[in-house]
């Protein structure tokens, strides 16, 4: 099952990042589920060292058998009279030939809380990773119509209200409004933040003093106080910076920004955690936990490799409290990697 594998895993890497309590909780979030509905899981953890929780992420792709163990495991632990909503409504439109979300989705993320997800394993937050549409001239970015119009299919399929009536509009405004070299990769369908529902848009291939400018353009006043000397420190880093908003009906006073070191060293990734730590707390324990998964040992289990990711850092820029920081790491089944690095070289990559 997949929580022996993660049980494993965790207990063989670095201390400091997942406590015993914590793994205990991940381990009740995974249950359910067998180690075929993915190749690729990993956990978020607050570097403030605030609290132990530790959430829990699984990639879905629908063309390896990890979609149909999913709805498999789900049609299991979900009771019968219950309607397909949920998760499951939402894989079984998936795995529909012909359907919008076959057709514009590439792969899933799905995130379990580390305190409530064993309770709802038919409800996690969903993000979904587009595949570009087909043009004239061969692949696009799917327009700022196409995207709300995949929301309101997901809408659909799960069962779960927009948090607004004007959502759509707004993803839409996001998308249009995004500079030529921008996307959105990735969009959240994202439930359990308190009382709140929120629809996250993930943005990436900004060019130079591109995030500054579209932040000024679409921000909430006040957001992006700091943000210019950041983003250039960051730049001089040679990091990655993708950008996440929360919507309602309009763009929520709190931004993410997703912070990744290219080089992927240690000494970048411990240079890149002290900048941040000019704007958030970061325990230096953790941080150093953080580092070091990324240089473990790879694992056997059975006729699969499984080897250590470090993915990115997450500075939660909020106008109503201080910053916060999240690392967000995991574990690649080696093939699942070789294949991304030979679709990233190939012409048919596409940017995110």
């Amino acid at each position: 099952m997949l929580s022996e594998r993660v049980e494993a895993i965790v207990t063989a890497g670095p201390a400091g990042l997942i406590s015993d309590t914590a793994l205990q909780q991940l381990k009740g979030v995974l249950a359910p589920f067998p180690e075929t509905a993915t190749g690729i899981f990993g956990f978020e953890t607050r570097l403030d060292a605030s609290d132990d929780k530790v959430d829990c992420f699984l990639r879905v792709r629908p063309n390896r058998g990890e979609l149909d163990a999913l709805i498999e495991t789900l049609e299991r632990v979900v009771p019968k009279n219950v309607p397909k909503q949920g998760l499951l409504g939402f894989l079984h439109v998936w795995r529909t030939p012909g359907s919008r979300l076959e057709r514009s989705i590439r792969h899933i993320w799905l995130e379990f809380d580390g305190f409530e997800g064993a309770a709802h394993p038919n409800a996690p937050n969903i993000l979904f990773w587009h595949s570009r549409g087909q043009g004239p001239d061969g692949p696009v970015e799917r327009s700022a119509s196409e995207q709300a119009m995949l929301l309101r299919s997901v809408a659909d399929a799960t069962g779960w209200d927009l948090p607004d009536a004007t959502t759509e509009i707004e993803l839409a405004k996001c998308v249009a409004t995004l500079p030529l070299s921008a996307c959105v990769f990735c969009v959240g369908f994202v439930r359990r933040k308190k009382d709140a529902a929120f629809v996250r848009p993930c943005l990436h291939g900004f060019e130079s003093g591109g995030i500054d400018a579209y932040i000024r353009r679409v921000a909430p006043p006040g957001i992006q106080d700091g943000l210019t000397l950041l983003l250039a420190q960051l730049e001089t880093l040679n990091a990655e910076v993708k950008v996440d908003f929360d919507l309602t009906s309009r763009i929520e006073r709190r931004l993410h920004l997703e912070v990744r070191s290219k080089k992927g060293t240690p000494s970048d990734w411990a240079l890149l955690l002290d900048t941040l730590s000019s704007y958030a707390m970061i325990d230096p324990y953790r941080a150093e936990a953080f580092v070091h998964w990324g240089q473990r040992d790879l694992q056997v289990s059975g006729n699969r490799i499984f080897g250590p990711v470090l993915s990115h850092v997450k500075l939660l820029l909020d106008l109503a409290g201080p910053a916060e920081a999240k690392c967000y790491y995991g574990v690649w089944e080696c093939a699942q990697l070789l294949e991304e690095k030979q679709r990233m070289c190939s012409k048919a990559f596409y940017k995110y």
